[in-house]
């Protein structure tokens, strides 16, 4: 799986997680499509050299179902 830079066009598969990185020093991010068994690469930034860390995003959330709102009886 070849990484894209933040923002450029990539394919997306039904049910891959997108991993995304940024640069410590530069801040230059970095979006990756790949499968949760797939081992944890190492990127570097293009920029700077430097190794690139992780962003964790929260994941979206539906509430199905009654009772998650005030209206609901």
């Amino acid at each position: 799986m070849v990484p894209q830079k933040h923002g450029g066009p990539f394919l997306v598969k039904e049910d891959m997680p997108t991993y995304e990185y940024i640069c410590r020093k530069c801040k230059e991010k970095l979006s990756e499509v790949r499968s949760i068994n797939d081992p944890e690469p190492t990127h570097i930034c293009e920029t700077c050299g430097l190794e690139m860390n992780k962003i964790f995003n929260l994941g979206a959330i539906t509430f199905n179902g009654s009772g998650f709102y005030s209206k609901d009886k």
